[in-house]
């Protein structure tokens, strides 16, 4: 008997012990899965798409978006920082805002946005479904509205079906509080692929929305870099001293040249992207240079490119930045939209409490280049308040400050513009 007794002992515990990790497992996962989840009420079903309009975007299109996000750099340009924004993401959340406004504050948008929001809105939502994404160069694009569900906002169908129609925004009501503030954050990070992990830390009492553009690059080089080419280098920072950095080594095919600058083009994965540096002459300074160049000069710059190889080092270098854009969009003439007593966004939606106003309109970005390709992700958060709160050899060196850029092939549109101009930074 004893014998018996100790063999179902040893049997009995190899079970025990199985039971005990199944549940561990069952536990974790429910633990894990639960971190992104989002409590907010989503409320997407009820405003799907409706419109499947195509609109062809034009020239006007891809100046007025590559224009604003010039313009918007050259205003937040400091000397001796890095800076990386992304035009793309930051248009598309103003037109999300856009698309509630009236009266001058809607003239406003327009007038920045270079054309009345109906047709931004159809231009911007066949460019978006136009942008290439696949194996080894993966682009993605996502939008939000989140509104306080207090009872004290009204906000119109009409403004939630518009940007469901053209941008497929996710719609959310929630309680603005802590679990607000987490919910929005999961977002930011699962549609960054956890590049940008958080966009706020709190949220203002006098806060009732949130309009979220997220976009997203992950691609390899067409043509990938060898161990052979990446070298030890020197880097010469704006305003002196060095930083020893991993230089990467290439010939490519695409030369750009102009009065006082030169720079080249470098294709992602599938051809349609490249990385596009400019780099200016060495006694031009790179910001003077950056803020000289307009959404046409832009666009001009990179259909002029030659076929011609041209040898070319440019650094390993990771940048990201944390923009606060109201003062640039306010110099630039957007000054309505952020003003308590003259906004208007009655077609957005009604508060109790007061009149609704752009309280916050902020952009974290990212920026990753090395020899396997290059990451960049932006989100761009616009904040509603209701009260005030053989032939030649040609060579570019990136070993001096520079102008740099994500730019979609067949339009010229900057997904991501930079300055990169200190690499001890």
């Amino acid at each position: 008997m004893k014998n018996t007794n100790i063999k179902k002992a040893n049997i009995g515990r190899p079970w025990r012990l199985l039971c005990l990790v199944l549940a561990l497992t069952i536990l974790m996962t429910a633990a894990l899965t639960s971190c992104g989840r989002i409590s907010a009420d989503k409320l997407s079903g009820s405003f799907s798409k409706k419109n499947f309009e195509f609109v062809a975007p034009d020239g006007d299109f891809y100046t007025a978006v590559t224009d604003a996000g010039l313009r918007v750099m050259a205003h937040l340009a400091e000397k001796g920082k890095n800076l990386t924004l992304s035009p793309l993401s930051m248009v598309l959340c103003l037109a999300l805002i856009a698309n509630g406004a009236e009266g001058e504050t809607r003239a406003e948008l327009e007038a920045f946005l270079g054309m009345p929001i109906d047709e931004f809105n159809k231009m911007a939502h066949s460019f978006v479904n136009g942008l290439y994404s696949g194996k080894n160069c993966e682009v993605g694009i996502a939008n939000s509205v989140w509104y306080h569900d207090g009872g004290f906002l009204t906000v119109k169908d009409e403004f939630l079906q518009t940007n469901a129609d053209w941008y497929g925004a996710d719609i959310f009501s929630a309680p603005f509080d802590d679990s607000t503030v987490k919910d929005v954050n999961s977002w930011c990070d699962e549609k960054t692929d956890g590049m940008i992990e958080k966009i706020i830390d709190e949220i203002d009492k006098n806060t009732v929305m949130f309009l979220i553009n997220a976009l997203r690059f992950d691609a390899k080089w067409a043509e990938l870099y060898e161990k052979s080419q990446k070298k030890d280098g020197i880097f010469n920072n704006y305003g002196g001293g060095k930083s020893d950095v991993q230089m990467l080594y290439s010939n490519e095919k695409y030369y750009i040249g102009g009065e006082g600058f030169k720079g080249f083009t470098k294709d992602y994965e599938g051809g349609k992207y490249s990385f596009v540096a400019l780099l200016p002459d060495a006694d031009r300074d790179v910001y003077e240079f950056a803020a000289s160049i307009s959404g046409a000069d832009w666009l001009s710059i990179l259909a002029s490119k030659q076929r011609q190889s041209v040898a070319v080092c440019m650094p390993e270098f990771t940048n990201s930045s944390s923009l606060d854009l109201i003062e640039p969009l306010m110099a630039l003439g957007l000054e309505d939209m952020f003003s308590d007593a003259h906004a208007d966004f009655d077609s957005m939606a009604t508060s109790d409490r007061g009149n609704l106003f752009v309280g916050i309109f902020k952009q974290e970005s990212f920026i990753q280049v090395d020899m396997n390709g290059t990451k960049a992700a932006a989100i761009t958060l616009g904040g509603m308040n209701d009260k005030a709160s053989s032939m030649e050899m040609y060579s570019v060196y990136l070993d001096r400050p520079f102008v740099y850029a994500i730019v979609d092939n067949a339009t010229g549109v900057p997904m991501f513009v930079g300055i990169n101009a200190d690499m001890g930074k």
